[in-house]
Formats: structure tokens, sequence, C-alpha cells
């Protein structure tokens, strides 16, 4: 699948990839690039942790809610992650 593609460089890029957009759109203007790209950078992290919590929530779930969750997946496609899309399908 495509997060075992996910490498160690390709996570370290897309800061940068961000980063540079913010300088090219600022050339002149780098503190301000950086504030940009840490606004960017910091919303995107926050989402990631949230996104993170729940999802250990979700999957250690017990008893009857673990059945239903269990139920739900099964009815996916193994190879659908649309709902996490937004973490490796994005722009960086």
């Amino acid at each position: 699948t495509r997060f075992r593609n996910v490498t160690g460089v390709q996570t370290c890029a897309l800061p940068i990839l961000c980063l540079g957009r913010h300088l090219g759109a600022m050339p002149n203007d780098p503190v301000g690039a950086l504030k940009a790209y840490e606004r960017d950078r910091a919303l995107r992290t926050a989402r990631v942790q949230i996104t993170a919590r729940a999802m250990g929530a979700y999957f250690h779930l017990s008893g009857v809610p673990a059945a239903v969750r269990n139920d739900l997946m099964s009815r996916r496609r193994s190879d659908d992650y649309s709902m996490i899309d937004w973490l490796y399908g994005h722009r960086a």
C-alpha cells in the first residue's frame, strides 16, 4: 500500500516543500515566510496528533464497542484509507 512507501526521507521532505512554497511566495520577507510556515505546520501537526489519539482509542476498544468496530471495518475495502487520505495525499 502507499503507506509502506512513506519513508523518513519523504516525511522530512514535506516540511521542506512547505517552507519552500512560503519562501517562494515571500522572497523578500523570510521572517513572514517562516511565520506562515509555522502556522501551516502547527495546524497540520495538531490534526495529526488529534487523529492519532482518536484512532488509538478506536483500535483499542473492547467488548461490544470492539465488535461494532470490527463489523464496520469488515465492510470496508482493505485498501480504503479515505478517512486519512489527507495525511498522505496532501500537498505539504
